[in-house]
């Protein structure tokens, strides 16, 4: 297992690409000085890991500062290489309960496979993720909260998207 990238903010800028503009900010920063803010719909910042990838190991700092909306709302999402969502982290229509989500037909259709914890507002949280190959059967999808197990699927991951690889990782 090797590190592909790792950023924290901390010099000010996102190190991946932005979309509509999520701010680098100096207020709320977990550790460090900067923290990235996406507070409007459509923000987001991704990165292209450059090839494509069966198993991936994340890790994200988060903190829900505002209500939810009446949809689904991405914390980070894993997109094959035709830049179609396949996995998501997330939470639910007006709701703070972490949740692993498949996602199909480009974004469209979110099932949720499994919930775990109820976040609270305004508090840091370090969501660490384990997510293979998504198949029809025997897709794993681990989520740990704060280093406690909070998730842990295995079934089907396929969500109909083809081809079933990791080229995108998107935060927001």
């Amino acid at each position: 297992m090797s590190r592909l990238f790792g950023t924290g903010w901390e010099m000010g800028h996102t190190g991946c690409m932005v979309n509509l503009g999520p701010d680098i900010v100096a207020t709320n920063a977990r550790t460090g000085t900067y923290a990235l803010r996406v507070d409007a719909n459509n923000e987001y910042a991704y990165r292209n890991l450059g090839a494509d990838y069966t198993e991936l190991f994340a890790r994200v700092a988060f903190r829900p500062s505002q209500a939810m909306r009446a949809y689904p709302r991405s914390i980070i999402a894993f997109l094959n290489s035709e830049a179609e969502s396949m996995l998501s982290v997330g939470l639910p229509n007006n709701a703070l309960t972490l949740t692993a989500y498949r996602v199909s037909n480009s974004r469209n259709s979110w099932t949720a496979l499994a919930a775990g914890n109820t976040l609270l507002l305004n508090t840091w949280y370090v969501i660490e993720l384990h997510i293979t190959q998504p198949a029809d059967s025997g897709g794993v999808f681990q989520v740990k909260l704060d280093g406690n197990m909070d998730i842990d699927f295995t079934g089907d991951t396929l969500g109909g998207n083809t081809p079933a690889n990791f080229r995108y990782v998107y935060v927001g």
